[in-house]
């Protein structure tokens, strides 16, 4: 991106973002179980995510394990963490705080603000209003809810293993009304 380009992102709490993502993958590698590899051509679950997804059950139980004191489960979580598609991507991979003082975005819209925060964005823009498809998102989202509840144990573990992207995050959220000032 040329440091003259305008640009806006959406953020997501690295909590819910790390559920969701090995959410995401787990039920992409069971539809790949059942379906025939030539018509998998997209975002393929990786040999080491499938055995990933055959130690840890659910997000919340690789969390937990993620500084077990069992040295093998310890170090599955940390190859999980590490091999597993989006939860292995940090925010810091893509940004900085020092880059948002630099190059200002046009916009930052959370994940779980969304509604809102593109309502104001429209508005921002001038544009008329346009509802997004929220009633399909969030029946798709509750369908795996208990797939989401994670323990504080879990949640300890993930502000350890996450503490950039909590980093990053809170300045981002922060700092989101400067970002968002409309003219």
């Amino acid at each position: 991106m040329s440091k003259n380009q305008t640009y806006f992102f959406t953020i997501r709490s690295p909590i819910n973002r790390f559920a969701s993502g090995f959410n995401d993958r787990k039920n992409r590698a069971r539809f790949e179980i059942i379906t025939d590899p030539k018509k998998i051509t997209k975002y393929k679950i990786s040999t080491e995510e499938q055995k990933s997804f055959q130690f840890f059950s659910n997000a919340n139980h690789l969390a937990e394990s993620i500084y077990s004191n069992d040295s093998d489960t310890q170090s599955k979580a940390v190859m999980a963490m590490n091999n597993i598609k989006h939860i292995n991507d940090p925010y810091t991979s893509y940004f900085n705080k020092e880059d948002l003082i630099v190059r200002k975005p046009f916009f930052v819209m959370e994940t779980e603000k969304l509604e809102e925060d593109f309502s104001k964005f429209c508005e921002k823009l001038k544009l008329k209003k346009i509802d997004l498809p929220i009633d399909n998102i969030l029946k798709r989202s509750s369908k795996d809810f208990d797939n989401k509840k994670l323990s504080d144990l879990a949640i300890l573990n993930l502000k350890s293993w996450y503490k950039k992207d909590f980093d990053f995050y809170n300045f981002v959220i922060t700092n989101k009304h400067f970002y968002n000032k409309t003219f």
